[in-house]
């Protein structure tokens, strides 16, 4: 059901930081992170030791001032999608806990007893994913995708997610791509619209769609299927 994607890359920080996402450990990813964060810095200050060889991956001098002010706000970022965790415990993917909460709150009846509280988690959810209270700026929405690819690849591959009666079945391709379009929705626009967060919610929504119809083969039919059963 998934469109092809080839991905064998063993040095991340060549041609940097193109494969920033592809590096599957995050505490191996914040750490190549801040290394390149204090490479750049170390340079800034004339540090004799570093040689040319080193500066190949960047074209110019001003590059690599402005990728460090890139790489700090990807750090910004990363540490509020995974915050730190105690040791020995895994991090979690903040992004991921808020995007299954507001999945549950789309599938509640929503009424004027359980309203108010339904809106806190939504804004609560929302700030978890940066969508409120934080600036979009194309590092974020590089962010954003890279959880869309995440999630919809999850989706896919995970059999409880694509199954019915207990896991014996599983559903159709158009089954499935309907219901992880329906979802998207539900949490980007449908949800969202009940408390005046549709605006906000726009660049996100826009990021999901666009990497739905990358991934899913007949991702276009899926969608459009899904936009008229939700109307």
């Amino acid at each position: 059901m998934l469109l092809k994607d080839d991905n064998n890359i063993q040095n991340y920080t060549e041609d940097w930081p193109k494969h920033y996402y592809e590096i599957p450990d995050i505490d191996i990813r914040e750490t190549t992170l801040r290394k390149m964060i204090a490479f750049v810095d170390s340079v800034e200050q004339t540090d004799s030791s570093i040689s040319n060889d080193s500066l190949n991956m960047y074209s110019s001098s001003s590059e690599y001032v402005i990728s460090s002010a890139k790489d700090k706000r990807r750090l910004e970022i990363l540490l509020r999608r995974y915050p730190a965790a105690p040791k020995n415990h895994p991090r979690i993917d903040r992004f991921t806990a808020a995007w299954m909460d507001l999945l549950i709150d789309s599938r509640m009846g929503i009424n004027f007893l359980n309203k108010g509280r339904v809106e806190k988690d939504v804004t609560r959810c929302l700030k978890d994913l940066l969508v409120i209270d934080f600036d979009t700026d194309d590092i974020l929405c590089l962010e954003w995708t890279n959880f869309a690819e995440f999630w919809i690849k999850s989706c896919v591959n995970d059999r409880t997610y694509d199954s019915t009666a207990f896991g014996l079945l599983r559903l159709s391709d158009s089954r499935l791509g309907k219901k992880i379009a329906s979802e998207i929705i539900a949490v980007t626009y449908t949800l969202p619209a009940r408390f005046g967060y549709l605006e906000a919610c726009s660049p996100l929504r826009d990021i999901f769609k666009a990497t739905f119809l990358k991934m899913i083969d007949c991702g276009d039919i899926y969608w459009s299927e899904a936009i008229h059963e939700k109307s």
